[in-house]
């Protein structure tokens, strides 16, 4: 399972997450998150996963998720361009999910949270990368199946 929050483990109250995945054509952007940040290990380290964190007081998902993704990846995307897709739920903690349609490839400029990233062929999934957590494995292909616009 993937972790809900960008922070790493930490005995405080968790918090609703929000993140973004990036869509290329057939291909999703995806980070791999580090094992440990400032010193601490990083829950579900290692893993593959959008670009997510937590929100802030009195901060909305979406406002979240469009800061989130800048602060991560150092894209600015205005929250009005981010297409909702589902919201993934645990008794501890939840993570909404956006989209994002890049235009043109983008190398992104990672923060100290992940360690590296790579574009994905959608229907390769099931084989690569791993580990990749299975709700946003369904999320991605929900997205890319039911709510991408047709094809024209």
């Amino acid at each position: 399972m993937l972790s809900l929050t960008s922070l790493p483990c930490e005995m405080s109250e968790p918090r609703p997450a929000a993140g973004v995945l990036l869509f290329y054509g057939e291909l999703v952007l995806l980070c791999k998150r580090c094992l440990e940040y400032e010193g601490n290990p990083v829950s579900y380290g290692g893993y593959w996963s959008p670009f997510t964190g937590s929100l802030e007081k009195g901060e909305s998902p979406l406002v979240a998720a469009a800061r989130e993704l800048h602060e991560e990846s150092g894209l600015k995307v205005c929250s009005w361009d981010l297409k909702y897709i589902k919201e993934i739920q645990h008794p501890d903690n939840s993570l909404v999910l956006y989209a994002h349609e890049l235009k043109k490839h983008f190398v992104p400029s990672l923060d100290a949270e992940h360690s590296e990233y790579g574009y994905f062929k959608i229907s390769d999934l099931k084989m690569h990368p791993k580990p990749l957590d299975i709700e946003i494995k369904q999320a991605i292909d929900f997205y890319n199946s039911v709510l991408r616009r047709p094809k024209t």
